[in-house]
């Protein structure tokens, strides 16, 4: 059985699921591990940490509510959404996306980065830590705070927001030290 000191419901919740070793984690997403009587988010954290280290995660599947957020769209927009979901899944294939704050939502542990579909533009949203870090290579573009502007009538930086990503990743990943990705293309 699994050892990370949890609480006694914790541990016959894992059990109901058969969960015996860190292996059996990937048979099942983070939402249904969460769900679970007895398992709270410092226990949670606990399990996720424990993955990482061990190089496994939880089951990842395509968000039905980013699906339909991202059927709204139509021509350009959609076209650069789609493209920029692909991006990100690619570059942090062990985070969950969900619907936050209204927008698709990247989460390992912590909130990664958001997108949003405007009239005009895609919005990037890779908290003010991820902008900073490029904030060279951004200069061409419309930033704030949080949030880059990817204008609908250029080509999206792929590699840039690559990179981004996984910055991000590796910020909030104590394995990956964030230097390593600075470089990447």
């Amino acid at each position: 059985m699994i050892d990370l000191k949890m609480p006694a419901p914790a541990v016959r919740a894992l059990q109901t699921l058969k969960i015996e070793d860190f292996s059996d984690f990937t048979k099942y997403t983070i939402d249904e591990i969460a769900s679970l009587h007895g398992l709270g988010p410092s226990v949670l954290k606990k399990i996720e940490a424990k993955l990482l280290e061990t190089g496994t995660y939880f089951k990842v599947e395509p968000s039905p509510e980013v699906d339909a957020y991202m059927e709204t769209f139509t021509g350009e927009s959609l076209a650069k959404l789609k493209q920029l979901r692909e991006i990100i899944r690619k570059s942090a294939p062990l985070a969950t996306e969900k619907m936050t704050y209204g927008m698709p939502t990247y989460h390992q542990g912590e909130n990664l980065v958001h997108f949003a579909g405007h009239k005009n533009h895609i919005g990037f949203y890779p908290t003010p830590a991820g902008i900073e870090e490029f904030a060279s290579e951004l200069e061409s573009y419309q930033t704030s705070k949080g949030a880059i502007r990817f204008p609908l009538d250029k080509d999206l930086p792929a590699g840039l927001i690559e990179k981004i990503v996984l910055y991000r990743v590796a910020a909030i990943t104590p394995l990956l030290p964030a230097h390593d990705c600075k470089g990447h293309s």
